[in-house]
């Protein structure tokens, strides 16, 4: 039994000796010798897209501003008189069908009112009226005609036709004209559409243009829708030959009425219009 535990004595002995010996020349097991590992890929990284967000704000913006200007909005004026800058909706602006129906256009765009504002009867003008439709005095630099248009089309009472909406925008026709006879509009007194020409300024209370009580931006529309105006009536004269003293105002002939405001018409608008007739 004692052999027996000296020989595994011994035996351990030399087996720790041996190893130890060894152990210099025994090389590490390195990983890459048996996985292969990859090269990272030589291939540019990507760069991330940037949004350019002020483009996209910008377009946004105009997109939102055209409600304005461009967007069909919905009306919400509900009569000649009261019309209000809140509306967004711009008619379809089309030319004057000249060719074939003898169409004479004087506006800067044609949109007729619809059938039901109107009587389809065609009179032989004698009288031009002028009349302001109310629109607000708080946004002058709104005074648009395509609002006038909504105001007379969209009436829950009836129609209201006028031959002309004159604005910051320029001159919308919104009858049709002839040579000699123009279809007969709804806007004056029952007696005078049958024999004139009805032209709606846009805004209200151009007196106070003449006694100092409107600001810079009612007087700047004021004096541009007016001569926008005065250059419209002149061109109407002289097609269907009306006298000037037949350009009224809407208070002259229809009683309870102010527009468009005895001493501007009487003060500036007809020096004007005289003026421009002289100079012809």
């Amino acid at each position: 039994m004692k052999k027996r535990v000296v020989c595994i004595t011994l035996f351990s002995v030399l087996t720790f000796v041996v190893l130890s010996c060894t152990s210099s020349y025994i090389q590490p097991i390195k990983y890459s010798d048996y996985v292969k590992i990859p090269t990272l890929s030589q291939s540019p990284i990507p760069t991330p897209v940037v949004v350019n967000t002020s483009v996209q704000e910008a377009t946004a913006t105009a997109t939102n501003n055209v409600i304005l200007e461009m967007i069909p909005p919905s009306p919400t004026q509900t009569s000649t008189p009261m019309l209000t800058a809140t509306s967004t909706s711009t008619p379809v602006f089309e030319t004057c069908p000249e060719n074939g129906d003898g169409i004479i256009c004087f506006g800067d765009y044609y949109k007729q009112l619809p059938a039901s504002s109107h009587k389809n009867v065609l009179i032989t003008p004698l009288y031009i009226i002028i009349h302001t439709d109310d629109q607000s005095g708080h946004t002058p630099k709104r005074w648009f005609s395509y609002i006038t248009w909504n105001g007379l089309s969209n009436r829950e009472d009836g129609g209201r036709a006028s031959h002309f909406g004159v604005g910051l925008d320029g001159i919308g026709q919104f009858l049709p004209m002839y040579q000699d006879t123009v279809m007969q509009s709804w806007a004056a007194s029952p007696n005078m559409d049958k024999k004139s020409i009805n032209i709606e300024m846009c805004g209200r209370d151009y007196n106070n243009f003449i006694t100092g009580k409107a600001n810079q931006d009612t007087k700047a529309s004021v004096m541009s829708i007016t001569e926008k105006t005065v250059d419209l009536v002149k061109r109407l004269i002289e097609q269907y030959n009306i006298p000037i003293e037949n350009v009224l105002g809407h208070y002259q002939v229809y009683e309870g009425k102010t527009d468009p405001g005895d001493r501007y018409l009487q003060e500036y608008f007809l020096p004007l219009l005289k003026e421009a007739l002289n100079n012809n």
